[in-house]
């Protein structure tokens, strides 16, 4: 895909048939490569195995990413603020994290993924 490129509304990588490159590309897709920026004014999720890739061969924006594979090459934004000042409560972890959760930085996975398909706020800057 040539970029820069722009997508109206959520990106779903695990359901071909919902993303904007549907037309003149195969049913079984297993991923995107946009050779420039791409800007997602809504989610990019993938929510099955995780099999779907995203290449961004630029900058890339968007809502809110979730996927249930390991994430390489996010930066965050704002380094210099703890999660627990950006994020809503409802997704810290309290307690001993559950089986969905992500221990390393804090969250509740479950939670995460609910608000975001449900198209909730993840931040408390909303």
């Amino acid at each position: 895909m040539p970029g820069p490129a722009a997508v109206t509304g959520e990106l779903p990588l695990d359901e071909h048939e919902r993303t904007p490159w549907r037309e003149g590309t195969p049913e079984a897709a297993t991923g995107y490569v946009v050779d420039g920026d791409l800007v997602v004014d809504g989610n990019i999720t993938d929510v099955d195995d995780g099999a779907a890739a995203l290449i961004v061969l630029g900058n890339l924006r968007a809502r809110n990413v979730y996927s249930t594979a390991p994430i390489g090459g996010l930066a965050d934004p704002a380094p210099e603020a703890p999660l627990r000042s950006l994020l809503v409560p409802e997704l810290l972890v309290t307690g001993a994290p559950g089986p969905d959760g992500i221990p390393e930085i804090g969250i509740r996975g479950d939670a995460l993924r609910d608000r975001l398909l449900a198209g909730l706020p993840l931040t408390t800057n909303f």
